[in-house]
């Protein structure tokens, strides 16, 4: 499904829902947000679109204050929403047809948006933590316990690794990714130290991930302005 990525082109009617629902998140706030304008480049406050004109109701031309953040937020929301109600319909075929007891469900995705971070917004520019921290919902009949949750470093290319194994066909000897079965059955499996993550599109960087920190190093900003090195606990 394209539509939770930018731009969010569905009717705008799918935002109205959260129309008095508040945005908890307090930041970006107003002081950051007008730091952020002299942020140039692509997805930057004042490089949504061109001439800061959207063609989307969901989406503002720029972000130059909070309530412009928050029509971005809700425009994401909407985009969130109206993807969850077509999952929804393959999952009530499923039932229908008497298939969903029997059926293995994965839901992913490739990438994470930045909505602030390092002064970017609806897209995915750094080797961040909200670029590259991404979800992973498994619904695995006779394997993965309902309602578990897992919090160990995993690569997405884990994830065809494990399928091979829980489908007991043999991993390829050349595949870097490993499987996470025995996570998934609430034991103590794959467990990584750190993990590496890299960005090459617009800026190019490397990121160390740990269980509590978060190191970037920059190779080239794309004249972003980001520096050479930052460091996150």
């Amino acid at each position: 499904y394209w539509d939770v990525h930018r731009p969010y082109k569905m009717d705008p009617s799918w935002a109205e829902k959260f129309e008095n629902e508040p945005i908890e998140k307090t930041w970006p706030d107003e002081e950051t947000i007008k730091k952020h304008q002299s942020i140039k480049g692509l997805f930057t406050a004042q490089g949504q679109f061109r001439d800061n004109e959207s063609p989307f109701p969901l989406m503002p031309g720029s972000i130059e204050s909070r309530k412009d953040f928050e029509h971005m937020i809700n425009g994401y929301d909407a985009a969130i929403s109206y993807t969850d109600y077509h999952l929804g319909r393959v999952v009530d075929y499923l039932k229908k047809e008497g298939l969903y007891e029997d059926s293995v469900i994965i839901i992913s995705a490739d990438h994470g948006d930045a909505f602030g971070e390092h002064g970017i917004y609806s897209d995915h520019v750094c080797a961040d933590e909200c670029i590259h921290n991404i979800p992973l919902i498994i619904k695995w009949p006779g394997v993965a316990p309902a309602g578990a949750s897992n919090s160990s470093l995993l690569y997405n290319v884990d994830l065809p690794a494990t399928i091979c194994d829980l489908l007991d066909i043999p991993i390829p000897t050349d595949w870097d990714g490993k499987s996470f079965k025995a996570n998934l059955r609430g034991y103590q499996g794959l467990e990584r130290e750190y993990l590496v993550w890299d960005h090459a599109l617009y800026a190019v960087q490397r990121a160390v991930r740990s269980k509590d920190h978060l190191l970037i190093r920059t190779y080239d900003d794309f004249g972003y302005g980001f520096e050479p090195i930052e460091l996150y606990n």
